[in-house]
């Protein structure tokens, strides 16, 4: 468990000095798809489509474009996504188990990955000490069993956060692999006392939220983004096979106009012979059999 706010939770490693491990197949890159799906507390400060929004509450415009994602956004993107063979990693908020049953029924029928994000999306673990955020992981892990009859492998803190206790803490509780540190374009271990977790990379740079809420793109550009990024993967991916973790919102890449671009990226990115469609599960199992 880390100590302080300046240590780092993983060692420092240099891309070009670590062994060359080629993902199945040769392939030089390896891609998954996390769909966030969310729940959000209403009336409670959160992603606003406005800078006033959140002084306004109960921000109504606002909470009922989030909301799109979970009504509507979902399955329209399951329904592409299936018919062109791509499998998720469904990241989501417990909440979401009981609130939204046909969300859940639909993800299982496609079969995609399950990665816990947290109860909802509108509390985090930055005000928790450790025996709360102990008990809050475990709450998680519990709606996950009871709802699914299975823990997830993967996690991600909502809003991406992360206090110095968590990583020990779902070592702990069993979990494989966490999200939130998005450092490396490689899976890596975490520094632990005990037990092991990995970290999967998981992009900031090629994430919805970032490309259409912060930096205003267009659906086209978000496109091209995905592409750009793959092409170098895939340029140096001989020497260093990596990872792209793009991320998703439902609200976001749901939306009529954006998902027709999304899809677009991923079937050019799909039919490269050299790239892994994969999911973060079977990421983490590969390095935790293949890495370290």
């Amino acid at each position: 468990m880390l100590t302080s706010e300046f240590d780092a939770p993983y060692a420092y490693s240099a891309i070009t000095e670590r062994p060359h491990r080629p993902f199945p197949g040769g392939a030089r890159v390896a891609v998954w798809v996390g769909v966030n799906v969310e729940a959000y507390a209403f009336g409670q400060q959160a992603l606003s489509v406005a800078p006033h929004g959140p002084f306004i509450p109960p921000d109504a415009m606002s909470y009922s474009w989030r909301d799109y994602g979970s009504r509507v956004g979902i399955f329209r993107m399951l329904e592409a996504m299936n018919a062109a063979g791509i499998r998720g990693s469904a990241i989501t908020n417990a909440e979401v188990l009981h609130r939204y049953p046909p969300v859940v029924e639909a993800i299982r029928a496609a079969g995609w990955d399950w990665v816990a994000h947290g109860r909802n999306n509108s509390i985090l673990q930055t005000s928790m000490d450790p025996d709360a955020e102990r008990a809050y992981v475990a709450e998680v892990t519990a709606t996950f069993t009871e709802v699914l009859g299975l823990a997830p492998r993967g996690w991600l803190g909502p809003a991406r956060v992360a206090t110095l206790a968590t990583n020990q803490l779902l070592a702990d509780a069993g979990y494989s692999y966490a999200l939130e540190w998005n450092c490396d374009d490689q899976p890596f271990d975490f520094d632990l006392e005990r037990g092991r977790l990995v970290s999967v990379p998981y992009s900031t740079e090629v994430n919805d939220i970032i490309a259409f809420v912060f930096r205003g793109s267009s659906g086209a550009e978000f496109r091209q983004l995905v592409l750009d990024h793959v092409g170098t993967l895939r340029a140096q991916g001989e020497r260093w096979p990596s990872v792209l973790g793009l991320s998703v919102h439902p609200f976001l890449c749901g939306q009529p106009a954006k998902l027709p671009y999304l899809m677009e990226a991923l079937a050019e990115v799909a039919a490269h012979p050299d790239v892994w469609m994969t999911t973060s599960d079977e990421i983490a199992a590969w390095y935790r059999e293949e890495g370290r």
